[in-house]
């Protein structure tokens, strides 16, 4: 659900950025609508993660500035109230999926255990498994860094490969939630994936990150995005 009359929710101005004397990003202006649900593809090393790493604070440009949710990013700073799968994200090992979150939902008191537990079993997760983490499945991993990452209805979501070691109907299960709170909530979502068809049936927009830019690959040809007049119609990213 995008509110034309709201702001950009992640704004890069000219962001380049360099990992031992290698630019992987060169000069990248972007803007993401809030309420806008955008797709980033391209090949491996292509400088995805480093986009959204970049976006979520936990690296920081060369050169060029970088807005979340109306705050310039500082060094060191990380964006408010955004839910984040990154493949560097960890959980305590030796304690059950219920035992981490409610350790993570402890740092700020914003959510009930309802809530917890009724996030994970919007996932396919039971609560009540004592099951510890470290003897978890990678299916069942990715659904509790998923859970993590929602579970307090943040503004804005950004997520890296998130339906990596699903199976195709947990897959569809999430694919589905993820657009229930995008019309529900006006949450902004940013989603990498290796697979543009995937993203073409959810996505609002998207981008291809090729010769160490972002190129607008939404209304090719064929896209199933064209044939939304009102997206196709109006920019909403630039």
């Amino acid at each position: 659900m995008i509110d034309k009359g709201k702001y950009s929710m992640v704004i890069f101005e000219n962001v380049s950025k360099e990992f031992k004397g290698k630019i992987v990003l060169n000069h990248v202006n972007v803007k993401i609508a809030q309420g806008e649900i955008c797709g980033l593809i391209g090949k491996n090393g292509s400088g995805k993660s480093v986009f959204m790493k970049l976006a979520a604070g936990m690296s920081y440009p060369t050169e060029g500035k970088i807005t979340v949710n109306g705050k310039i990013l500082a060094k060191g700073e990380f964006p408010h109230n955004t839910g984040i799968v990154l493949d560097n994200i960890g959980f305590l090992k030796e304690k059950t999926g219920y035992k981490n979150l409610k350790i993570l939902a402890g740092i700020l008191n914003k959510i009930s255990d309802e809530q917890i537990v009724s996030t994970m079993e919007s996932m396919g997760l039971n609560a009540n498994d004592k099951t510890i983490v470290g003897k978890y499945s990678v299916g069942m991993k990715q659904k509790l860094l998923l859970a993590q990452a929602m579970m307090e209805e943040p503004d804005l979501l950004l997520l890296d490969e998130p339906f990596n070691g699903l199976d195709e109907d947990s897959e569809r299960r999430i694919i589905e939630l993820l657009r229930q709170t995008n019309a529900r909530k006006g949450t902004t979502i940013v989603i990498v994936s290796h697979d543009k068809d995937e993203l073409e049936n959810l996505c609002h927009r998207i981008y291809k990150v090729h010769n160490k830019r972002l190129e607008d690959v939404s209304y090719k040809a064929g896209s199933p995005l064209c044939a939304v007049p009102h997206i196709c119609s109006e920019t909403f990213i630039e």
